[in-house]
């Protein structure tokens, strides 16, 4: 169920390898006059939570602490504070811009200073020429409260070995989700005060609070729901914005997330067809895929895995449904998306070794400890007004071949909603958001959640914007080339050194389709 996060999973992979909108408004840009912080925001600064290493040195080249912002955004002067933790990477270039860059992570609920700075610290050249500030949006990583569910996160472990069906699944989610619950609201959490437009708020609370006066605002995945609530409520001091695998607000989550499923293996199987070496092997990927999928719905395979995060071993009864998901995990991870057909080969062989290809990235892509539940569902669950009868006609554009366990695991988002119970965000919360801030849009081809249709939705509605579309590409395009040739880092850099230019590098053009490989390396 777990589909926004998976974001989170890919950086630790990395590292080791609103209850009321303000509404839709028009922006004309980032004036900062006039602006008045809600009673008691102040950032404290504090040791840093994660050990700092190489050239940087905590308090100085890095700045660690928390901004207190109100619980309830909606009426700020109430006494009730959260804390937002904050770490500010400092630029060491000699002419750094007064301009720091804002990360917002993925979700909802994804943690960002625990899985990103080692990588920063690791390579200080990302950083370049100006501050850059990770922020655990609120319930998230080092923010306090934290609205982790480890009822969840056991019982992902607990049962990888037996064979569960979807609805098996979905019981015991419900279960898990009702401890939970019970478990925050007697911890005395408001669970209606975990929304996007909070979470807007409090970056608009937080860039004054630290001191500058302009940022630009990154946001990926559900961090760029978030940055467009911004754009629309706090446009105060945002300089530019770069939405990477973009959530448009008018576009529904879960009767979506099918559509976007059967789109992104059907580009998979084009991919194949159009790759030599795969259309040899695999003259029809659909139909070997739905055959294997049926076999191991009939007689699952074990195999052992490690988890990437802990290195504990684990063994795996791995059924149809656990193929699909894992493809689907691999999308995410765009290094990983030319291995799809060896993974489909190792798994049709059966023979999976705890250091086979198969087993590496489901220890890599599955085990998720980063992502607080309670803000995962207390978003979602107020932004979403679907009937069982919508999820079962929304699921219909799941292949037919994997369509009934879908449908069932689908339905078990309206069961979590009605579980966790949280208020429905206002009509005017899905309206298209229209701003005149340059903004840059990325897409990835192969992205199985956010499909590129999504970024040119949200072009139309932004008339200073630009998108650029990455061949061969999953989820997350910035996070995704960390180790690949650097062009979106490069593109990303040229848009904040110009906003008003669209930053098509001939690198764009350059981008090619994943070089399938059909046997395990």
């Amino acid at each position: 169920m777990n589909r926004f996060t998976k974001i989170a999973a890919v950086i630790a992979m990395f590292s080791a390898l609103a209850i009321s909108s303000c509404g839709p408004s028009t922006s004309s840009g980032s004036s900062t006059s006039a602006v008045v912080l809600p009673k008691g925001v102040v950032f404290t600064k504090s040791a840093c939570p994660f050990q700092v290493t190489g050239s940087f040195i905590d308090g100085k080249t890095v700045i660690c602490g928390f901004v207190a912002v109100p619980a309830d955004q909606v009426n700020p002067n109430s006494n009730n504070m959260i804390k937002i933790a904050v770490a500010i990477f400092k630029s060491t270039a000699a002419k750094p811009s007064p301009i720091p860059m804002i990360f917002l992570q993925g979700g909802p609920g994804g943690r960002i200073i625990q899985d990103f700075a080692p990588l920063l610290m690791q390579d200080p050249a990302i950083i370049g020429d100006r501050d850059m500030i990770l922020v655990d949006q609120r319930g998230t990583g080092y923010s306090q409260p934290n609205l982790s569910c480890p009822q969840l996160t056991a019982l992902q472990t607990s049962t990888l070995d037996e064979n569960i069906s979807a609805q098996q699944g979905n019981t015991l989610q419900n279960q898990a989700l009702t401890q939970c619950k019970a478990q925050l609201t007697g911890e005395g959490i408001n669970l209606a005060d975990y929304t996007t437009y909070n979470d807007a708020a409090d970056i608009h609370d937080l860039i004054f609070a630290t001191g500058y006066k302009q940022a630009d605002v990154y946001g990926v995945s559900y961090g760029t729901r978030v940055a467009l609530e911004i754009m629309r409520a706090f446009p105060q001091g945002v300089h530019s914005v770069i939405l990477d695998s973009t959530i448009p607000p008018q576009i529904d989550f879960i009767t979506s997330i099918p559509t976007s499923t059967a789109r992104v293996f059907n580009q998979l199987y084009q991919g194949c067809a159009s790759n030599a070496t795969c259309s040899a092997a695999y003259p029809n990927l659909a139909n070997t895929l739905y055959s294997l999928y049926a076999k191991l719905q009939a007689n699952p395979i074990t195999f052992q895995t490690v988890d990437s995060v802990d290195n504990n071993t684990y063994t795996v009864l791995f059924n149809g449904d656990s193929l699909v998901g894992l493809l689907y995990q691999i999308f995410y991870y765009t290094p990983g998306i030319e291995f799809i057909p060896a993974v489909i080969n190792q798994v049709s062989q059966g023979n999976i070794t705890v250091n086979s290809l198969t087993s590496q990235l489901f220890g890599g892509l599955t085990f998720d400890n980063s992502t607080s539940y309670g803000v995962y569902f207390s978003v979602v669950c107020s932004e979403e007004n679907d009937t069982t009868q919508q999820v079962d006609q929304a699921s219909q554009a799941y292949p037919a071949a994997i369509r009934p366990d879908q449908q069932i695991s689908m339905e078990g988002y309206i069961q979590a909603c009605a579980i966790w119970n949280t208020p429905k965000v206002p009509q005017n919360f899905f309206q298209p958001v229209t701003s005149n801030i340059p903004t840059l849009i990325m897409e990835g081809e192969y992205d199985p959640i956010t499909p590129p249709a999504n970024g040119n939705l949200v072009h139309s509605e932004l008339p200073n914007s630009f998108v650029e579309f990455f061949k061969g590409t999953g989820h997350g395009v910035f996070l995704s080339d960390f180790q690949g040739d650097k062009c979106s880092i490069s593109v990303v850099e040229t848009f904040w050194d110009n906003p008003t230019t669209a930053p098509t590098l001939p690198c764009i053009a350059q981008t090619t389709e994943p070089n399938f490989q059909v046997t395990a390396p």
